[in-house]
């Protein structure tokens, strides 16, 4: 008698007929010692089937004939089943370079091994996972490759799913994930951020991209093309003071995917450009160039580069304002309050005098008798700082002989020679104040 075909609950057993047999018990036992009815077998067989065995058990068989040739008991044949298959084995987490097994609690094991496969199960090693107790239910794979298909299964010493006469256990296949490239933040400008990467080797094309969110990515714009090779590059167009995250996308090779996200803030950078357009008496008009990424703008003013108020709210893609409400020759400040944006802050501070309003009707009145010419104007405003009557001699204009005038006064007189019948030409030319400037001409005979 033999062994034809071991298993985990049955064996099978074979023989040579017995000839003459008129009857054939199949016994067993555990020790060799006390033995039990295992199966009646017909007369002529020749093999039978044990079953109701228990796994990774040592039993002995041997066959009772009774009649014929070979009356008597045959020879005994000792037969450990195999151990019952450990379903439970399954994969729980997959990196580029591990992966986490799992099984249920193997009673009676002393020791067990996770092995691994990678030509499809026909070559199996032990897996790198230090040493497992009998009572373990999970390991972790390390040292695999990434973006490779493995092969894991687990063997076991001992207790009811013991593997003797082979590894019997199922078999759990896995795809390690690819390794994604490292992604590190470079130099952060207001419209520019630097970034590097370690090398994403067999790559066929390398894309930077950029979000506001996190969640939203576009592809982004770079000062140089970017090759598979490439290992760094400057993000280039964002607008300062405005959170950006960025992440690289590897197409082909072993780095195949997206890196981690990085994140920063772009700086920002004054707005310099603020100047003056158009001067006015009563108004200036001012421009810049655009504020990038602005939220507002407002224009700021001042009369003594200290005191701030506001003077207008502007749009915020606007690049021009007028500045109204304004009094003639006087000296403003004006600046930009940008928010967000690249040019986020205050802008350069510009100093204005608005134009003056030069008295316009300066007149006289001549007495022939007495030789007195009795000069007239509206009252000077503003800051009067001096008024004098001028007459034209030649190209040049020089002050008169009035007597000293008041910044406050709205007349003076001229003593002249009476009965003259020369022609003059005579204006007011008033120092400060919003009248500032020379008067219109007026022509008097004396």
């Amino acid at each position: 008698m033999a062994l034809k075909l071991n298993g985990t609950n049955s064996v099978i057993l074979q023989w040579t007929q017995a000839a003459g047999a008129t009857s054939i018990i199949l016994q067993k036992s555990t020790n060799g010692t006390t033995w039990t009815t295992a199966s009646s077998v017909a007369k002529t067989a020749t093999q039978v089937t044990a079953a109701g065995l228990a796994g990774n058990t040592t039993y002995y068989f041997r066959l009772l004939i009774t009649g014929g040739t070979n009356n008597g008991y045959s020879n005994e044949i000792v037969v450990t089943t195999y151990g019952l298959k450990s379903t439970t084995l399954k994969s729980t987490n997959v990196t580029d370079t591990t992966a986490t097994l799992s099984w249920s609690t193997v009673p009676g094991a002393s020791s067990l091994v996770i092995e691994q496969s990678v030509d499809g199960g026909s070559t199996w090693t032990a897996a790198e996972t230090g040493a497992l107790a009998g009572t373990a239910t999970t390991a972790t794979v390390t040292g695999l490759s990434a973006k490779t298909t493995y092969k894991f299964r687990l063997a076991v010493t001992g207790g009811t799913y013991g593997t003797a006469g082979g590894n019997n256990n199922n078999v759990v296949t896995v795809t390690t994930t690819t390794t994604p490239v490292t992604l590190t933040l470079g130099e952060t400008g207001a419209t520019t951020v630097g970034l590097a990467w370690t090398t994403a080797t067999g790559a066929s094309s390398i894309q930077v991209q950029q979000s506001t969110n996190g969640t939203t990515w576009v592809s982004a714009k770079t000062s140089a093309t970017l090759t598979a090779a490439s290992t760094e590059a400057t993000v280039t167009g964002l607008i300062g003071g405005t959170k950006y995250y960025f992440r690289v996308l590897v197409v082909g090779g072993t780095f195949a995917g997206y890196s981690a996200a990085v994140n920063t803030t772009t700086g920002t950078e004054p707005n310099e450009t603020l100047a003056l357009k158009l001067n006015g008496t009563n108004s200036v008009i001012l421009q810049w160039t655009q504020a990038a990424g602005a939220t507002s703008i407002i224009l700021q003013k001042s009369t003594n580069g200290t005191t701030w108020t506001t003077a207008s709210s502007v749009a915020k893609t606007a690049t021009q304002v007028t500045a109204t409400g304004l009094t003639s020759h006087t000296t403003y400040y004006f600046r930009l309050l940008i928010t967000g944006g690249t040019n986020n802050g205050y802008s350069n501070e510009i100093e204005v005098t608005t134009v003056s309003v030069p008295i316009s009707n300066f007149r006289a009145v001549v007495n022939s008798s007495t030789g007195v010419v009795t000069f007239y104007w509206n009252k000077a405003g503003g800051s009067v700082e001096s008024i004098r009557v001028e007459e034209k001699i030649g190209d040049v204009w020089s002050s008169v002989a009035t007597g000293v005038i008041s910044t406050s006064a709205a007349s003076a007189t001229l003593v002249v020679t009476p009965g003259g019948t020369t022609t003059h030409f005579y204006r007011l030319y008033v120092v400060g104040g919003t009248n500032d400037g020379a008067s219109n001409v007026i022509q008097v005979i004396h």
